[in-house]
């Protein structure tokens, strides 16, 4: 073959690689949507605008779909029925070193590998995940996991999860500061493996109404890495899993929310400040509070029987018998207690049907 035609082949080849390259990735320059199957890589280059997946359509990529790099106010919403994922890599949205970026996900993001949104050494991210909709990934669903990330907030009220046997759903690294989990009622954090579900870095909270679980009862549904963070145990919320802080951290505070009266009961490892806020009584070790509906009944119903001696005394004084000096005295009764169950108050409901004799034997000298 002549150096002229090798030469020529050499351009046309050069031009059909640049062509590929540049068909594969878009630049998101203004408000965009996507309604219909895309495998370009949307990359953000603008500030302040929005990109929007909708009409059940899926954006995907070998890695990293949508990059949101080092922009500022950008918001990513996938709309329901919408999928944004990765085929063989990492990262399904990445917007490292962003500031304020967010993400609205009433869809699915998902990653083959680890990440399905990343936002390490990023500030003010806002990912939303809303009723039905899904996040998940291999390893690290949701990450921060790095000690730059601050003041992020993730809210979920459908399910997130992780598939890898070791790793976390949501990790922070031990110095992010300022960060906000809040699972909401319906809401579910897990992961199917032993890893840590959530690990928060510092001075971050956590407030779970829904279900946070590992693979194992014997591994850590929430670890506190970092120092001075507080997480919230509200309604009828479970975690399924130890709640742990890290060797060597101090200033965490674990608070129960649950209705005055009830029952609980946490697994917890590590230095954790125990905080009932409806005033009832933690027994420290591990978190937990015996519910008060039991002893209720009881006292009350001891009150009743109480009453009830307190009565026939009273008409002991006024008898024949009293008046008399007779040795003995005596009577019979019958009672029905009833009472209806209260949820706004947390009163358990009873009907307490009774039949007895009261004896007075006066003592003599």
């Amino acid at each position: 073959m002549s150096p002229a035609l090798l030469i020529r082949k050499f351009i046309i080849t050069l031009i059909f690689v640049s062509f590929c390259k540049v068909a594969s990735s878009e630049n998101v320059t203004a408000d965009k949507t996507i309604s219909s199957d895309s495998t370009t890589q949307q990359v953000f280059t603008a500030d302040d605008i929005t990109l929007t997946i909708s009409s059940n359509a899926t954006l995907s990529r070998s890695q990293k779909p949508i990059v949101t790099d080092n922009r500022s106010d950008v918001t990513v919403t996938i709309n329901e029925g919408s999928e944004v994922f990765t085929t063989s890599g990492d990262n399904a949205i990445v917007g490292k070193s962003s500031t304020n970026l967010t993400v609205n996900n009433s869809g699915k993001i998902y990653s083959s590998g680890a990440k399905a949104v990343s936002f390490r050494q990023g500030s003010g991210a806002n990912l939303s995940n809303n009723s039905g909709a899904t996040i998940y990934a291999a390893t690290n669903t949701i990450s921060g996991n790095h000690n730059d990330t601050e003041n992020a907030t993730i809210t979920n009220s459908g399910t997130i999860y992780s598939t890898d046997a070791s790793t976390n759903t949501i990790i922070f690294g031990v110095g992010s500061t300022g960060n906000s989990i809040v699972n909401n009622a319906g809401g579910e954090i897990y992961t199917e493996g032993t890893g840590a579900t959530i690990k928060l870095g510092a001075s971050s909270t956590l407030t779970n109404s829904g279900t946070i679980k590992t693979g194992s009862v014997s591994s850590r549904a929430i670890n506190a890495a970092g120092s001075n963070n507080t997480i919230t145990l509200k309604d009828d919320g479970k975690i399924i899993g130890i709640i742990s802080s890290a060797s060597g951290t101090t200033g965490n505070k674990l608070q129960m929310q649950h209705g005055f009266g009830q029952g609980y009961f946490y697994d917890t490892s590590g230095d954790f400040t125990l905080e009932d806020l409806d005033g009832n009584q933690v027994v420290k070790g591990s978190a937990g509070s015996v519910g008060q509906g039991g002893s209720e009944t009881l006292d009350e119903l001891l009150g009743y029987k109480s009453l009830n001696i307190r009565k026939s005394l009273n008409r002991y004084k006024k008898s024949k018998s009293f008046l008399e000096g007779k040795d003995s005295w005596g009577e019979a009764y019958v009672s029905n207690l009833k009472r209806k169950e209260n949820t706004n108050n947390l009163a358990i409901g009873y009907d307490h049907k009774t039949f007895g004799i009261n004896l007075i034997n006066p003592l003599q000298n």
